[in-house]
């Protein structure tokens, strides 16, 4: 299960980190925006609800690009621990979970190149917020 303050606390260290100049727009809007995810089931969400999640609060502006990170990664995260309970095998396959947040990322409209950086710089962090080893 994921826990809420974690999934901000995560989510926030990779605004910190991508999206610098968009952390205090995302400290003001981010956790709500990661309430409003994990509200639903995000397991279940297809990839058009991933992308209006993130456009409905990015707005029409291109400016909170953190919305369409959180939104992806609030997906992936729920998608990913399905895939890690659901393993017949005791360690997670890194790669497919990687490739999984990733294409998430880019679902909700976060550029390839910095989906890529993002899904393999944070899996680890991404693992602890799941409460796996990472």
């Amino acid at each position: 299960m994921l826990v809420e303050a974690d999934v901000i606390a995560l989510t926030r260290s990779i605004v910190a980190t991508e999206l610098p100049e968009e952390l205090p727009s995302f400290d003001f809007e981010g956790p709500t925006l990661v309430r409003e995810l994990m509200l639903g089931s995000s397991t279940s969400r297809s990839n058009a609800d991933v992308t209006r999640e993130a456009d409905q609060f990015a707005g029409v502006s291109e400016m909170l690009q953190f919305a369409k990170l959180v939104a992806g990664t609030v997906v992936a995260l729920g998608q990913m621990l399905k895939l890690i309970k659901e393993s017949v095998t005791p360690e997670p396959h890194r790669d497919q979970l990687i490739e999984l947040w990733k294409a998430k990322l880019i679902i909700a409209g976060v550029p390839a190149q910095r989906a890529g950086r993002i899904a393999s710089r944070f899996y680890g962090d991404a693992l602890t917020v799941m409460g796996k080893k990472p």
